[in-house]
């Protein structure tokens, strides 16, 4: 009871709940799906190569035998002995038992015949191996007598389907078959006029059926299906036609395909889903057909799905009971926040409001209430202090001797300034690193971190000596610290101070500052020739680096340096490797003039920055008079960068990220040179392809450089070589020529640029496969064109 009234309580954890326990089933849900999907798509195609085969072994069998029996129609036409039964007029009743029974013989050895018959057109008779047919006993002469000369369909050396049941139909749409008939007669038109004597070789329609039910028994399907369609849309089956077979529906998609093609589709029919599977033999124009049951395909696929249900839902079941003790694992830290504000007084949080709202909007409320709190606190504070009494202390700091000794003094004695009234004072310069990103802050993110300067530094120093924190309202802060009775160990104690100060700023705010302490002042009047000596010791930032404590030891020995850097071999050797682009070498020549500038005092180091970008235009403007493309330099922004730049080091990267501009655009500029000349030599080659002495060496003489290096580009770039490509052109142009216009071979040659025919007529043949004559001859003939 307790566990459910938690959750009924904490709306958050309730949505940690629900996500522990929707996710992994969505996951798993959808896992399965894509599982399935695919099982089924492979099982589809795994069925559809193996109806292929079977189709084809079934479009081999029938070519098969109507070579067989076409072979054997025509021996039987041939045969001398059947030619007084073909076109006696006379019938002579003591030859034919002989000649019946070679038939009869010739019936017995082979397995697909069930009996061959012979038509006497002079005499309207028919002789057959068959007895039930030669005694008509059930008017079978008749109606074969009737289908073959009134049928304008029935054509020689072709298979036709005979029935012998009185109520069958040949014309329907499917036809129950107790024969295929294969006929072999003289004249090629048909014999609808009585005047063609004929064999007609009676094959039996198991022959063809039962290897069809034999192949379908391979499949592994028994429900499985396997008709024959002819050219008309007829079906021939030996037994009923299966109920998937639709005529109307399947008559179109059957019968529009090229011969030997194999196609598949999906059909419902009678409500449940059939794979309908055909291949267009290569004779007659039949088309075998599979029809197969979806559920017979994919039948262990759907038992798939429902284990994939089950997983699921067996995961759903898992989920659920793994949810509550993960949720409340997870939920377990905020639980303990919102104990331990439990403890915190209410009046705290007074003028919060609340309502119905989960966790995780409360303590966003109540985040957003306490920076308010601080927001509020950080105004009271300034009003205290006074806008006004701010103001005076830094105009203080900036002109010290305006002010009077009785006016600072009772600023002290009425608590405006927290210092000692006598010195020695101490002005310390905190300059904002990175200044350029600082400024993106928002405004009240500038206030809250110079709140955090002021207070920790206050906080800090404040154990050493009375200090006062002056926001200056640009890039620093201004310490002013009264070492009163402790003037010689004051700027020993001081530098560890300042320095955690600097590491508690940039480990909380990420806000690094370097720190600038001017030589102690002994009167406060002192105090503006003292912070304008602490500002320009913080300019050694750019020696020192950034979050550096600069103390008046460090800078004496730089500042007395009055000499400008001695780099001018430095400064001539970068010049030539510039030229050069030598990268490696650029920077090891930078860092020895950083490494010399660094030795001067500030003034001639910003002096020699500027020389030294002045001696570096001076070069590229050099190399661009001699180059073909020169280099494009924004320099303003160049010389933008490298001033703005607080450190010696970020000046080097400067420098670096020019040099590696001009190495990039120098790379892009030798890539446009090649691409330009690549394109040039094949437009002499297409203009002077005429040429007989166009070559590799007379392309070089043109452009004015040597062979070998041409010969090498060209390759580089097209992957073939000059030669090579002259003759592709030559070709092409051979090949137009042998095609549209009426030139001989030797006209063709000269005009393509070559000498010889024998040259001539090997390159074309390696090219084409075949010789010029051979390649015109061919495209005169009919069809080719």
């Amino acid at each position: 009871m307790n566990i459910i009234r938690l959750y009924r309580s904490r709306k958050y954890l309730r949505r940690i709940l629900l996500a522990v326990l929707t996710i992994p089933f969505v996951l798993v849900t959808i896992f399965s799906m894509i599982l399935y999907m695919n099982s089924r798509d492979t099982a589809l195609k795994i069925q559809s190569e193996a109806d292929r085969k079977i189709l084809a072994q079934i479009n081999y069998n029938i070519m098969s035998m109507n070579e067989m029996v076409e072979n054997l129609a025509k021996s039987v036409y041939l045969d001398t002995d059947m030619v007084a039964l073909l076109y006696g007029r006379d019938e002579n009743i003591f030859e034919l038992p002989s000649k019946m029974l070679k038939l009869e013989k010739l019936v017995s050895s082979t397995s697909f015949l069930h009996s061959i018959i012979i038509y006497n057109a002079n005499t309207g008779k028919y002789y057959s191996t068959d007895s039930l047919f030669q005694q008509n006993a059930n008017g079978e002469r008749e109606r074969l007598d009737r289908f073959l000369h009134t049928s304008d369909s029935v054509r020689r050396l072709q298979l036709i389907p005979i029935s012998y049941d009185q109520d069958s139909s040949m014309e329907g749409n499917v036809s129950s078959i107790d024969l295929f008939g294969y006929l072999m007669y003289g004249s090629e038109e048909s014999p609808a006029d009585h005047s063609s004597s004929m064999v007609i070789l009676a094959v039996k329609p198991e022959w063809l059926f039962d290897n069809l039910q034999m192949l379908n028994g391979l499949s592994g399907y028994g429900e499985n299906s396997i008709v024959i369609v002819n050219g008309k849309g007829e079906y021939y089956t030996r037994n009923q036609l299966p109920p998937a077979i639709d005529p109307d529906e399947l008559g179109e998609a059957l019968l529009t395909d090229q011969p030997g093609s194999f196609g598949q589709f999906v059909r419902k029919i009678q409500d449940s889903s059939h794979l309908v599977s055909y291949m267009h033999t290569d004779v007659y124009g039949w088309t075998i057909v599979s029809i197969r049951p979806y559920e017979a395909v994919l039948g262990s696929i759907y038992q798939m799905r429902g284990h994939f249900i089950l997983i699921t839902v067996l995961f759903l079941l898992l989920s659920l009971i793994a949810a509550f003790p993960v949720s409340r694992k997870l939920y377990g830290p905020l639980e303990n926040i919102l104990k331990q504000l439990k403890q915190v007084p209410q009046s705290m949080f007074a003028g919060m409001r609340t309502g119905v709202q989960d966790e995780m909007k409360y303590l966003s409320q109540l985040h957003t209430h306490v920076f308010r709190k601080m927001d509020e606190y950080e105004r009271d504070r300034d009003a205290k202090r006074s806008i006004v009494i701010n103001y005076q202390l830094r105009k203080l700091i900036l002109d010290s001797t305006a002010e009077n000794e009785q006016t600072f003094r009772q600023w002290i004695a009425d608590g405006r300034l927290r210092i000692a009234e006598s010195g020695p004072y101490v002005l310390i310069v905190m300059k904002i690193d990175d200044y350029k990103q600082y400024m993106q802050l928002s405004s009240a993110d500038r206030r809250l971190l110079s709140f955090a300067v002021g207070n920790i530094s206050e906080e800090l120093l404040s154990v050493l000596a009375p200090v006062e924190f002056v926001d200056m309202k640009n890039d620093q802060f201004t310490l002013l610290v009264s070492g009163a009775g402790m003037e010689s160990e004051l700027m020993d104690r001081l530098v560890p101070v300042l320095e955690e100060v600097q590491e508690t700023l940039y480990r909380l705010y990420r806000l690094s500052l370097t720190v600038a302490i001017s030589q102690p002042a002994a009167d406060y009047r002192e105090w503006t020739s003292r912070y304008g000596e602490a500002l320009r010791s913080s300019a050694y930032r750019m020696v020192f680096g950034k979050r550096s404590v600069i103390t008046p030891e460090r800078i004496r020995e730089k500042a007395g340096s009055d000499t400008f850097p001695n780099t001018a071999e430095l400064e001539k050797r970068l010049a030539e490797n510039l030229k050069a682009m030598r990268t490696e070498a650029l920077a090891a020549d930078l860092d020895g003039l950083l490494d010399q500038a660094a030795r001067s005092n500030i003034e001639n180091i910003q002096h020699w920055i500027l020389h030294l970008l002045v001696v570096i235009r001076g070069t590229i403007m050099e190399i661009n008079n001699n180059r073909l493309l020169p280099f494009d330099m924004d320099w303003q922004d160049g010389y933008r960068r490298v001033l703005e730049a607080e450190t010696l080091e970020e000046v080097r990267d400067q420098f670096l990220k020019m040099f590696a501009n001009l190495e990039e655009h120098r790379q892009s500029s030798s890539e446009e040179k090649k691409d330009a000349l690549v394109d040039t030599i094949c437009e002499l080659i297409d203009i002077h392809y005429m040429d007989m002495d166009l070559s590799l060496q007379s392309i070089s003489s043109m452009l004015k450089m040597s062979s070998a290096y041409v010969g090498r580009l060209f390759k580089a770039n097209t992957s073939v070589t000059v030669t090579e490509y002259i003759h592709n052109v030559r070709l092409n142009k051979a090949l137009e020529l042998l095609e549209g216009e009426d030139y001989s071979i030797n006209e063709v040659m000269e005009r393509v640029g070559y000498r010889t025919q024998s040259h001539f007529f090997k390159l074309f043949k390696s090219k084409y496969g075949t010789t010029p004559r051979e390649y015109r001859l061919k495209r005169s003939l009919p069809g080719h064109h």
